[in-house]
C-alpha cells in the first residue's frame, strides 16, 4: 500500500515482511538488546521511559510481563523454542496484556530534513500451530513529531502468522521526513486485545536513512571485470534513481581497505575517471548522494555499495625450449601460466595453447616463435626464442 499526503511533506510505503528497496544506508539506531556469547542467561531491564510492560526474571512470562532473554523459555508445548535473531545476543520476550497498549517506544535526534527513512523490527510469533491460544501478536508501529505528539505515519501489521519451526519475519515503514523536523518519536504498540496467545520476541529495532536505488559500472577494465592493465584510462559511473532529491549533490570516494574512506578531489558528478592507472589506484571506490547542503553529513547522505578495482602490471616472461634438438625428436616450447596464448612461428603456424610440442621435428619447424600473454587485468607481453632442429645426418634411404 502506497499513500502520499503532499500537504504535510509526508511520503509513506507501508511493505511488510522486507525492508524497502534503496533503504541500504546510514543505521541511525539500532536496539539489539546488547548481550553477546558471555553474558548470562538474562539481560538487564529496559529503562522506564521505554516499555509500560512489567520486566521479571521469572520462567514463564505472564500476560503484561517482558524479559530480557537469549532464549524462549516455558509454556512447553504452546511456544516455540529459539534464540535471538542474529547471534548469541539478547531478544525481549513479550507475553502481550490483555489490554491494547504501547510495550516500546524511543527517541531519535538530529535527523535531516527533506530525507526519507526506514523504520523496522524483526518478530517472531511464539505461538505453536497446534497450541490452544487462539489469538497471535497484532503489532502497530507509529511515527510522531515529538513536539505535540502528532503522528507522522503508522503501519499495523494484521496477525502475525503462525509458523511451523520459531521463525523471525521484518516489519516497517518507509517515510520522508515533513518540514521542520529533526526528530521522531518511535512506538510499538501491542494491538491485539485478549490475553490467550498473542505472545512474541522482537529484536533489531533499526531506524535507517534511505535513498535512491545505485547502480555502479566501469568502462575500461578487462573483459567488463574489476581489473585492469596498469595505464589504461578507467571510467567509473553511477546510475541513480531520480527523483529522489529535489538537488541532489554527490562525491566519489576511495579506500584502501573498504573501511576508512577519503573523498576523491572534484569528484562530484555521477562519474568519475582514473587515467593512467596504477597499481597504488587498487581498492574500492564508492559514491555518496544526499540533497543539497547535506553531502558532508554522514547522518544525511546515502553511500553507494563499494565497488573494488584492482590494477595490475604486465608481466616480463622469457620462453623455455628444449632447443637445439634433433630431427624427428620432440620440441617442446612452454611459458608461465597467463589467462591467454597466442603463438606464432616458422611457416604461418599458430596455437592458442599454453604449451607447444612438435613429437617428430622437421628441420622447417625452426626459427623464431613468438608468444603474446595476456594475464591478470588484461595485460598484454610478448616474448621470442630462436629454435632449432639439427637433421639427422645418419638416415639413410634405401631404394
Amino acid at each position: 500500500m502506497l499513500l502520499i499526503a503532499c500537504g504535510c511533506g509526508l511520503v509513506l510505503f507501508n511493505i511488510p515482511g522486507a525492508a524497502a528497496q534503496g533503504c541500504t544506508g546510514y543505521a541511525l539506531y539500532k536496539e539489539d538488546f546488547g548481550g553477546n556469547a558471555s553474558s548470562p542467561a538474562m539481560g538487564a531491564p529496559l529503562p522506564d521511559s521505554v516499555t509500560s510492560y512489567s520486566y521479571t526474571t521469572n520462567t514463564p512470562v505472564e500476560d503484561g510481563q517482558y524479559g530480557i532473554r537469549k532464549e524462549v523459555t516455558g509454556h512447553t508445548g504452546t511456544w516455540h523454542h529459539g534464540g535471538d535473531h542474529t547471534g548469541d545476543g539478547y531478544m525481549m520476550l513479550i507475553n502481550a496484556s490483555y489490554d491494547a497498549g504501547l510495550f516500546y517506544q524511543t527517541r531519535i535526534n538530529a535527523l535531516c530534513q527533506g530525507s526519507a527513512f526506514y523504520f523496522s523490527a524483526w518478530i517472531a510469533n511464539l505461538m505453536r500451530p497446534d497450541a490452544s491460544g487462539p489469538l497471535d501478536p497484532n503489532i502497530r508501529f507509529e511515527i510522531l513529531r515529538p513536539s505535540d505528539s502528532s503522528l507522522i505515519g503508522e503501519y499495523t501489521t494484521g496477525p502475525i502468522p503462525r509458523s511451523a519451526s520459531f521463525t523471525w519475519k521484518q516489519y516497517g515503514i518507509h517515510f520522508a521526513l515533513p518540514a521542520g523536523e529533526s526528530s521522531v518519536i518511535l512506538r510499538m504498540y501491542n494491538n491485539q486485545t485478549g490475553g490467550n496467545g498473542n505472545d512474541l520476541v522482537l529484536d533489531d529495532i533499526t531506524f535507517s536513512l534511505c535513498g535512491p536505488a545505485i547502480e555502479l559500472s566501469t568502462m575500461g577494465t578487462y573483459q567488463k571485470s574489476q581489473d585492469a592493465c596498469a595505464g589504461n584510462r578507467i571510467s567509473l559511473s553511477a546510475a541513480i534513481q531520480a527523483g529522489f532529491y529535489k538537488d541532489p549533490k554527490y562525491q566519489w570516494q576511495f579506500s584502501t581497505d573498504n573501511m576508512s574512506w577519503q573523498n576523491l578531489p572534484d569528484a562530484t558528478t555521477t562519474t568519475v575517471a582514473v587515467a593512467d592507472a596504477g597499481p597504488s589506484d587498487s581498492g574500492w571506490y564508492r559514491i555518496l548522494v544526499a540533497e543539497s547542503g547535506n553531502i558532508t553529513s554522514t547522518h544525511c547522505r546515502i553511500a553507494s555499495d563499494a565497488l573494488p578495482l584492482r590494477i595490475w602490471s604486465p608481466q616480463p616472461f622469457s620462453i623455455d625450449a628444449n632447443s637445439p634438438v634433433c630431427e624427428g625428436t620432440p620440441l617442446k616450447l612452454s611459458a608461465p601460466r597467463a589467462l591467454t596464448y597466442r603463438w606464432e612461428g616458422p611457416g604461418g603456424f599458430s596455437s592458442e595453447q599454453p604449451a607447444v610440442q612438435f613429437d617428430h621435428a622437421a628441420v622447417n619447424q625452426q626459427g623464431t616463435y613468438a608468444l603474446t600473454r595476456v594475464t591478470s587485468g588484461g595485460c598484454e607481453t610478448t616474448a621470442q626464442v630462436t629454435v632449432s632442429v639439427q637433421p639427422d645426418d645418419l638416415k639413410l634411404s634405401l631404394g
